[in-house]
C-alpha cells in the first residue's frame, strides 16, 4: 500500500524538535514519520509498540526509533485511573538534518552507525538513561549553538553505549495509508479494552470493517504478527506487569483477570514465552523481559 506519513510540524528556527509533554495519557496513535525520534519516558507506564515489537514500558524508558518505523506508546488504563501523569521528552529530526552532516563527517561515524541501527528500534538501559534525560531537559530551553552541542553529545553518548537492545525486525517494512492506520488503531483499542474477555476472529474483523479471512492476512501483513499471537503476548505483558508490581492477587486470579480462560493454557504460554514458571518469575524477576519480539 502507498505510504502516507504523519507530518511533524516544521520549525524554521531549528534543525530539530524537542518536545516536553506532560499529559494524563499519551495521545499519539500508532503512527510513523520520516523523522528519527528519540523518546524518553520520565514518568508513565503502559505498552510500547515499535515496528513488530511490543512490551511494557515504565518510568525511565528510553528508545530510539528510526525513520518511518511505526511506533506507539499506549498509557496503561490503571495509570490513567490513578491520576499519574505521563511525562515524555522527545527529540525529532530528519535524517538529512544539518545538511547531511550525519552522513558526511568522519568524526560522526559512530553516530552514523547508531542511526542506521535505529531502523530496528533501540532501547537503552542502565546509568546512561538519567544522563540523557538531563541533557534532553536542557535542550528544552537551550539556545543557538548550545542546542547543537547538546544534541551531538546526546547521540555521541548513545552511540558508544553497550547496554542496548534491538526491538523489531528491520527487514519488515510496514507500509500504511491513512485509512489502514486508522483501521489498525481501532483494532488495537478494541483489543486493549476487551483484553480480559474472549474475542473471536469475526468480532475483530467487524471492528476493522473486513471479512475474517482477509482481515487475518491483513493484520499479519501490517503488524508482522499473527492476530491471536499478538493477543496472547499482550495478555502476557499485562500479567508480567501485575506480577512485578507485587499485586496481592494470586497467580491464578491474575491469569483469569488478564483474559486466559484455562490455567493450563496460561502456564504453557507463560513458560513458552518467558522460559520459567509464573511463580518463579514473580519471586525472582526484577525487570520486565521482552516477550513481544
Amino acid at each position: 500500500m502507498k505510504a502516507q506519513f504523519e507530518k511533524v510540524p516544521v520549525d524554521y528556527d531549528s534543525s530539530f524538535h524537542i518536545h516536553n509533554r506532560v499529559l494524563k495519557a499519551f495521545d499519539a496513535p500508532w503512527h510513523f514519520h520520516p523523522e528519527i525520534e528519540l523518546t524518553g519516558i520520565v514518568t508513565g507506564e503502559g505498552i510500547r509498540f515499535v515496528g513488530t515489537h511490543h512490551e511494557p514500558y515504565f518510568d525511565g524508558d528510553l528508545v530510539l526509533v528510526g525513520s518511518n518505523v511505526p511506533h506507539y506508546w499506549r498509557t496503561d488504563d490503571d495509570s490513567i485511573r490513578s491520576g499519574k501523569m505521563s511525562h515524555s521528552l522527545v527529540i525529532q529530526f530528519l535524517p538529512d538534518t544539518l545538511g547531511g552532516l550525519w552522513d558526511k563527517a568522519p568524526e560522526l561515524a559512530s553516530i552514523r552507525n547508531l542511526l542506521a541501527r535505529s531502523e530496528a528500534g533501540l532501547k537503552f538501559s542502565g546509568s546512561i538513561v538519567s544522563m540523557i534525560f538531563e541533557k534532553m531537559q536542557f535542550l528544552v530551553t537551550a539556545q543557538e549553538t548550545n542546542r547543537l552541542i547538546a544534541l551531538l553529545e546526546i547521540f555521541d553518548r548513545l552511540s558508544r553505549w553497550k547496554n542496548t537492545a534491538e526491538l523489531s525486525d528491520p527487514r519488515i517494512h510496514t507500509r500504511l495509508d491513512k485509512r489502514a492506520s486508522e483501521r489498525i488503531d481501532r483494532v488495537y483499542a478494541y483489543i486493549f479494552e476487551h483484553l480480559n474477555q474472549q474475542m473471536s476472529l469475526r468480532e475483530l474483523a467487524q471492528v476493522a470493517g473486513m471479512a475474517p479471512s482477509p482481515f487475518c492476512r491483513y493484520f499479519k501483513r501490517i503488524t508482522g504478527k499473527n492476530l491471536f499471537e499478538f493477543i496472547t503476548l499482550t495478555r502476557l505483558d499485562r500479567v508480567c506487569k501485575r506480577l512485578i508490581e507485587n499485586d496481592d492477587s494470586t497467580i491464578t486470579e491474575i491469569a483469569f483477570q488478564c483474559g486466559f480462560n484455562t490455567l493450563s493454557h496460561f502456564n504453557q504460554q507463560f513458560r513458552s514465552h518467558l522460559g520459567m514458571s509464573p511463580s518463579r518469575y514473580r519471586s525472582t524477576h526484577q525487570q520486565v523481559p521482552i516477550v513481544g519480539k
